[in-house]
């Protein structure tokens, strides 16, 4: 085996590093989700939750920037497609991540008064997960029947959605690493 330069040794190691922090990044969505079927979550977990999706892409931006570097095409076959298995990650995180902000937005709404907005944000999120998580299917089947006007979850519905959301690309990213 050659000796890698110290570029690619740098890059793996990042590319690396992004990995574990997808990983622990997945872990850390799915607690915010258990709060959520616990019936323990706050507009304060559901910022911080946000906030540390937004910090760890923040962090990979740099790593996905190397693909325009001057010497991205002189390292070995393996670092660029991390790199480029990074940058597919992190758009598709992107994309995703869109709708944050609205979402953010929602969990200051009033279940009972503003059940509407919350049940239609709920649903048009909902058209992009597959299988919610056990207690989200639970609360979006009853917010459908008109059953769960009052519930003090209903505002964090579509927040926890789209964390699903994320959770799920995650998943996805890491499966096409391996």
């Amino acid at each position: 085996m050659s000796e890698d330069s110290k570029e690619a040794r740098i890059v793996r190691k990042a590319v690396g590093e992004a990995e574990t922090g997808l990983k622990g990044l997945e872990k850390e969505l799915r607690g915010v989700v258990k709060q959520f079927e616990k019936g323990t979550m706050t507009p304060a977990k559901g910022k911080a939750a946000a906030q540390k999706v937004t910090a760890f892409m923040k962090k990979q931006s740099q790593v996905t920037k190397l693909q325009n570097a001057p010497f991205f095409g002189e390292l070995p076959l393996d670092v660029q497609d991390g790199v480029t298995w990074l940058d597919s990650v992190v758009n598709e995180l992107n994309n995703v991540l869109g709708r944050l902000a609205g979402a953010l937005k929602l969990m200051q709404k009033k279940p009972d008064k503003d059940y509407g907005i919350l049940v239609k944000a709920s649903r048009e999120l909902e058209s992009y997960i597959s299988q919610p998580p056990k207690g989200v299917g639970t609360l979006l089947k009853a917010a459908k029947a008109g059953k769960a006007a009052g519930d003090p979850m209903m505002a964090f519905l579509p927040f926890i959605i789209l964390m699903w959301m994320v959770i799920d690309t995650i998943a996805r990213g890491l499966n096409r690493r391996t």
